[in-house]
């Protein structure tokens, strides 16, 4: 026989149950999808900042942006938590450097024609020295897709759906997100992300490095 507080504690035991098992859909469903860049730039506005220049809209459906320091930046970067971004752009010129700027410290560099990429900055864990690693040889002129993608502390990168890194990271805010077209020149037709961001105070991972 089962008595009352018995019952009791079985319902509010059901009650936590379920109040648990509901809290992860709501929160997965808090996740953000953003376009910064669209494709036919010329026909819509961005939502970015500039450290320099301001990117050149042109009418092939792209933004360029040439020269070291003149960065294209999201108008709000990821906040602590998983989150997935997706570049797509072209490289200009051979044997130029441009990155991906993650934070105020961090940069995933690359160039056309090069056999490698390099790692640097806090978020790669490369604080010290940069890790060098393999990638695809890309050529200047065709249009790239590169994804970046964070879950909890671990990092991937991808072009055109092929991974070519995957290691750890650091799980907190950026602060900054973008491009830097460095010592090339960049032709960026698209950059989006989904995630968590600054504004929207993520429950999980807050703070965490």
């Amino acid at each position: 026989m089962t008595t009352p507080r018995l019952r009791l504690s079985t319902w509010l035991c059901a009650v936590v149950l379920g109040v648990g098992a509901r809290a992860q859909p709501e929160l997965s469903g808090r996740a953000t999808e953003m376009t910064f860049v669209a494709n036919a730039e010329n026909l819509t506005t961005p939502a970015v900042r500039y450290t320099g220049t301001p990117w050149t809209a042109d009418a092939g459906g792209f933004l360029r942006g040439t020269g070291r320091g003149k960065r294209l930046l999201a108008v709000r970067a990821p906040a602590a938590g998983d989150f997935r971004a997706e570049f797509e752009l072209s490289l200009a010129a051979p044997k130029r450097e441009s990155a991906v700027v993650l934070g105020a410290d961090s940069e995933l560099s690359f160039a056309a024609g090069a056999a490698s990429w390099q790692l640097r900055g806090r978020f790669f864990r490369a604080s010290d020295r940069p890790v060098t690693i393999t990638a695809p040889v890309l050529k200047a002129g065709p249009r790239y897709k590169l994804t970046i993608e964070r879950i909890g502390s671990e990092v991937m990168v991808a072009v055109d759906g092929a991974l070519i890194h995957r290691g750890a990271c650091s799980r907190g805010e950026l602060g900054a997100f973008g491009l830097d077209p460095g010592t090339g020149t960049l032709n960026l037709y698209g950059f989006s992300a989904r995630g968590f961001f600054a504004a929207d105070e993520p429950a999980v991972a807050a703070g965490a490095r």
